[in-house]
């Protein structure tokens, strides 16, 4: 029987050495419209019986999101000086012991402002979470707060405050963590 880290080691050459066009090709998918992926995750949504649950929408904003994200992480990565690391392994740190104490802590800003790019991105999302979401009582607070002011009577101050109570934890989470967003988006350069 053949091991695994054998049948893989191909696999990280190929990957190894395509790692570039692979980080392009994962960029170009983020150009694709997200309204070009609502039929098939809905088709397969519907297969798999994952229609009007919530991990469908988790899922169908991960998918739109996911692509800038590891893109933003792989180049946040690039920038990290390899001599950090192989500071660590001269002094008889592992691979993955260096990772965790060195790397990981330097990319803090890359990973905080991918969070906060993906919390926006589902913040934001109005389209799939409708096309995977049936039920009218699963919306989230930012898709179901169309079905307050769906009535013939416009009550100006009811949509006031539920766009200020909509609008909070955006603001929240960009006014704490403003500096790493920054940081982040400098792609370690500063």
């Amino acid at each position: 029987m053949i091991s695994p880290i054998v049948l893989a080691i191909p696999l990280y050459i190929i990957f190894f050495r395509l790692k570039s066009i692979i980080a392009r090709v994962v960029l170009f998918s983020y150009m694709i419209s997200p309204i070009v992926l609502a039929i098939p995750l809905y088709i397969i949504f519907f297969r798999l019986g994952l229609l009007n649950q919530y991990i469908s929408a988790v899922l169908a904003v991960t998918a739109i999101s996911a692509p800038f994200s590891i893109w933003l992480m792989w180049q946040y990565f690039q920038n990290i000086p390899i001599a950090y690391e192989e500071s660590a392994w001269t002094r008889g740190a592992s691979r993955w012991r260096a990772a965790r104490d060195i790397v990981l802590p330097l990319a803090r800003p890359g990973y905080i402002s991918v969070a906060i790019f993906a919390f926006a991105v589902a913040w934001n999302d109005y389209t799939m979470v409708k096309v995977v979401l049936n039920d009218q009582a699963l919306y989230p607070l930012t898709v179901g707060s169309e079905l307050i002011f769906q009535e013939v009577f416009v009550g100006w101050g009811e949509q006031m405050s539920m766009m200020l109570i909509m609008s909070f934890p955006p603001f929240l989470v960009a006014a704490f963590l403003q500096n790493y967003l920054l940081q982040g988006f400098n792609l370690g350069h500063g």
